[in-house]
């Protein structure tokens, strides 16, 4: 049960990874906010509000 808990957790990374950096259908939009390499770029060096602005301006806060 541990191995597929670590599964989810791998897919749901990649997936918060690929929106919040590198899907290129956001990159546009994304470059308007903020400007990060990896995940822990993002939230180490980025205010949550920029990323939140983000998450809002492409339209996934109405699918949360």
């Amino acid at each position: 049960m541990k191995i597929l808990q670590y599964v989810y957790l791998a897919i749901l990374l990649l997936t918060v990874e690929h929106i919040l950096i590198s899907c290129i259908d956001f990159d546009i939009i994304c470059q308007n906010f903020y400007t990060a390499s990896n995940l822990e770029d993002l939230f180490h060096n980025i205010h949550p509000k920029r990323i939140i602005s983000f998450v809002h301006a492409i339209g996934l806060t109405n699918k949360l």
